[in-house]
């Protein structure tokens, strides 16, 4: 195993991070920005499609990409894979900043699904590279805790950024541009401070293997390594089930309270963002350096369900935040652990192919969760809050009758 520092455990911390600081950047902006640019007679009739298809590309690029840059890191090393996913990143969010018109829009959310494909997925197989068995659980971690932070941070800056005004640049274009600047110097910094972590045998070992392109589409594959595909669909569904609740509440949250509008709802978001950061070094650090994965997979599903099962009897903002806090803290524990058992199940010159498919397939969940979510919301409010919480017990179900937990 190659030994790495802190310092470049915090780089990665640093990449994820950013990656979803931007999304978050984007989020309070893209939807104004897309309909001030719609126009014309096509636009007035299927803009609401189109809309839906900008928000599907983002995380369709990642569905097919991440796969693909996982086993290029196998091949070819973490490093060169990183530094490429950081400063494409740089390239989507000034793309974005200078978009005129929806096909630019569409062109910066391809680019980004793209390079973020890159980061997220090779980070994830840097730390299954770097870390020990007993400590890798606590390391995706900071995965996690990057994202929360990331989640929490961005839609509160965009939205303070979009109002200011530098030599004559305003609107989108300011908080984007502050996005890929932050990019290029998490470039800098991961070319300095990143080192490989995979010797030349372990890359020759992967360089040796003929796959197809698009490896996600050999999911089955992981059959012969134990738990690998049962935890890589583990994974999908509490994405799914996550991406499910993040499109309904969007909406529900104004219906139910109606004096909810943008900047409480970005609060609230920030909330959720705050829970998955403090959660890591609070809660899931200490209780799997303890007692391990499979007791922080079982208590995450558990809360799962709680939050899903009594999101409809929320009536206020507050009563609101407070039956989303086990859903969080549950996907919280939950993500990690998963990843962390995902890891254990493969050797170290399948964990970047690996950890991509995963990605890709979680991607994938991100595109069609909405898509279910939208269609559940016109039937009754609360049925993707329902079909959430069945999908949570569908996990628990499954781990406690079939699943079988690598050593």
């Amino acid at each position: 195993m190659v030994q790495t520092n802190s310092r470049t455990l915090f780089q990665l911390f640093l990449a994820v991070f950013l990656d979803l600081f931007g999304f978050g950047i984007i989020i309070p902006i893209l939807p104004y920005l897309f309909f001030e640019l719609g126009e014309g007679a096509f636009f007035a009739q299927y803009g609401q499609i189109l809309y839906g298809l900008l928000i599907a590309t983002y995380s369709f690029m990642q569905f097919l990409m991440a796969p693909i840059w996982g086993r290029l890191s196998d091949k070819y090393g973490r490093r060169p894979i990183i530094l490429i996913g950081v400063f494409g990143s740089s390239i989507g969010f000034a793309t974005f900043g200078f978009a005129n018109n929806i096909i630019t829009l569409f062109i910066a959310r391809i680019i980004a699904g793209f390079f973020t494909a890159a980061t997220l997925t090779t980070a994830n197989a840097y730390i299954a590279d770097v870390t020990t068995p007993q400590k890798r659980g606590a390391a995706y971690g900071m995965i996690t805790s990057a994202f929360g932070l990331g989640f929490a941070l961005g839609p509160a800056v965009g939205g303070l950024l979009a109002d200011v005004t530098i030599l004559g640049m305003s609107g989108h274009i300011i908080p984007s541009l502050f996005a890929a600047i932050l990019s290029l110097l998490n470039f800098l910094g991961a070319y300095f401070w990143v080192k490989e972590s995979l010797t030349e045998e372990v890359k020759s070992k992967m360089r040796g293997e003929k796959r197809k392109l698009f490896a996600v589409f050999e999911i089955t594959k992981l059959r012969e390594y134990k738990g690998a595909l049962t935890f890589v669909s583990l994974f999908s569904l509490v994405t799914f089930g996550f991406s499910n609740w993040i499109t309904s509440f969007s909406i529900n949250a104004p219906i139910i309270d109606p004096s909810i509008e943008e900047t409480e709802l970005g609060l609230m978001f920030t909330y959720t963002g705050i829970i998955l950061f403090l959660s890591q070094p609070l809660l899931v650090r200490p209780t799997i350096n303890k007692y391990g994965e499979k007791i922080l997979i079982y208590i995450g599903a558990i809360f799962g369900i709680i939050g899903f099962f009594t999101l409809p009897l929320a009536y206020n903002m507050l009563t609101m935040i407070l039956v989303t806090t086990p859903l969080i803290l549950g996907i919280s524990f939950l993500n990690p652990s998963i990843n962390s058992v995902i890891s254990k199940s493969v050797p170290q010159h399948k964990q970047g192919e690996t950890m991509g498919i995963s990605q890709g397939m979680a991607s994938l969940m991100r595109v069609i969760g909405p898509l279910i979510a939208g269609y559940l919301l016109t039937i009754n409010i609360f049925f993707p809050y329902f079909v959430g919480g069945s999908i949570f017990v569908l996990i628990l179900l499954l781990l406690l009758i079939k699943i079988d937990f690598p050593e």
